[in-house]
């Protein structure tokens, strides 16, 4: 079903959207769970994983601008994941599986034990700059929303 929705919607941006990256309109997709809605296509024209690296690699001509997560890197297809890791902005929270932290480290320019050790709340981050050159990776705090306190506590603490 995932793979049918995206290709739908990758058809609709095309019918709709063009010419909107030149005007400066955006059309901003937001995925949780890349694995789940990717499809097991094995890559094939038509699926979920052919339509979501379209997104990426010729969407932006359309205004598409991609946010993706998952937390099964390792269960996507090799072109899928490759696509995954390109995308300009990349934040990873601890990973223990070797040879998973290895690629992300890769990918991030950094110490794959880094990866690994992170502490809870806290993120990898490899971004670019205004210009699209790129930053040294880097870790952030991310407040535990969730803890029942909402933002205000994190806030004002």
């Amino acid at each position: 079903m995932g793979a049918l929705l995206f290709q739908s919607l990758r058809d609709e941006i095309e019918r709709s959207c063009a010419g909107w990256q030149d005007s400066g309109r955006r059309v901003r997709l937001y995925i949780d769970e890349l694995t789940d809605v990717s499809g097991g296509d094995d890559g094939q024209a038509g699926g979920g994983s052919a339509a979501i690296r379209w997104l990426r690699e010729r969407g932006r001509a359309y205004g598409v601008e991609l946010v993706a997560g998952t937390q099964n890197p390792s269960q996507m297809d090799p072109s899928l994941l490759a696509t995954f890791l390109g995308l300009m902005t990349l934040c990873c929270f601890t990973l223990r599986a070797s040879k998973m932290a290895q690629t992300v480290a890769d990918e991030m320019g950094c110490d794959p034990q880094a990866i690994r050790s992170l502490n809870v709340h806290d993120m990898a981050v490899r971004t670019v700059d205004r210009r699209l050159s790129a930053l040294a990776p880097f870790v952030l705090t991310v407040p535990h929303f969730d803890a029942g306190d909402g933002l205000d506590a994190v806030r004002d603490a």
